[in-house]
């Protein structure tokens, strides 16, 4: 059988339970701004690319656009 071991409400309230939230909250904030950030910039960088090569084969394919 697990037996689980819970703290009190008291430890959750704690100075150095808040400084871990806060940490916490900062790290996770830094790691989504990070990811969407990369995958908004990648995003941009692929359609950028096949903006260039689209257009680079409409004006050899079609001179008159």
């Amino acid at each position: 059988m697990v037996k689980l071991a819970f703290g009190s409400l008291g430890d959750s309230f704690s100075a150095a339970s808040l400084k871990a939230y806060v940490a916490e909250f900062i790290a996770t904030l830094l790691f989504v701004f990070a990811g969407v950030g990369s995958a908004i910039a990648y995003c941009e960088l692929l359609l950028l690319s096949q903006i260039s090569v689209h257009t680079s084969l409409t004006s050899v394919d079609h001179p008159g656009f």
